[in-house]
């Protein structure tokens, strides 16, 4: 998880392989079966385990890390298990469906609209356009963190429609004319990376309880 996020997500947001059955098929065929099937014996490929999916190799062994099949990008966890939902990995953010497999292009979740990059890893999030604007699930935030997230984007939606009251209103479903296109705050993965480097730059040499390097104190 992005660390500190708190202290410098202020500062960001407004800166601003083989052909196999996947497990969503596997799931399907599952429940058409019999409550009496006998559980079949684990075979190389997907495999499901209390409700859970796993990928095991050809040799036995259980795979971990990440996975192509039939063209899709899955993760499975330290304990063998495909993720689902949000998922950091190596210090990028990624969204994995129900079925196991990665987003690519944009995803709306909720009142949420997220971006992402080419190879998947999360961009950007901001509101869904046209639905009032304000808080919305960041996706890569800590609790105190999406707290002050919210507590930001409440209070630029609420300013923005004090200074344009009417503008809900005058909204006529025309797309190529976002209402509250300013009634809160966009969250960039690049700023909140910048806005971490310089922060453990700071506390590296000493930037922190009001002492400056090359200064007495």
């Amino acid at each position: 998880m992005i660390k500190r996020n708190v202290i410098f997500i202020a500062a960001a947001v407004i800166a601003a392989a083989g052909g196999s059955v996947g497990p969503g098929a596997m799931a399907v065929w599952a429940a058409e079966q019999s409550e009496e099937a006998v559980p079949a014996v684990p075979q190389p490929g997907w495999n499901e385990s209390s409700g859970r999916w796993y990928w095991q190799e050809n040799d036995g062994s259980i795979h971990h890390g990440w996975l192509t099949d039939s063209g899709r990008t899955y993760y499975i966890d330290e304990d063998g298990f495909m993720v689902t939902g949000w998922k950091e990995i190596e210090g990028d953010w990624y969204y994995f469906h129900l079925d196991g497999a990665m987003n690519l292009g944009e995803l709306m979740l909720d009142n949420g609209c997220y971006q992402f990059s080419v190879n998947g890893a999360l961009a950007s999030a901001s509101w869904a356009p046209d639905t009032g604007g304000g808080a919305y699930e960041a996706g890569c935030y800590d609790d105190a963190a999406q707290e002050l997230l919210d507590l930001l984007n409440e209070e630029k939606k609420d300013r923005y429609f004090d200074v344009h009251p009417d503008r809900e209103d005058e909204y006529d479903g025309d797309m190529h004319r976002q209402y509250d296109r300013y009634a809160g705050f966009t969250m960039n993965m690049e700023l909140n990376k910048a806005a971490g480097r310089r922060l453990d730059a700071a506390s590296e040499h000493g930037y922190t309880a009001e002492a400056i390097p090359g200064r007495e104190p």
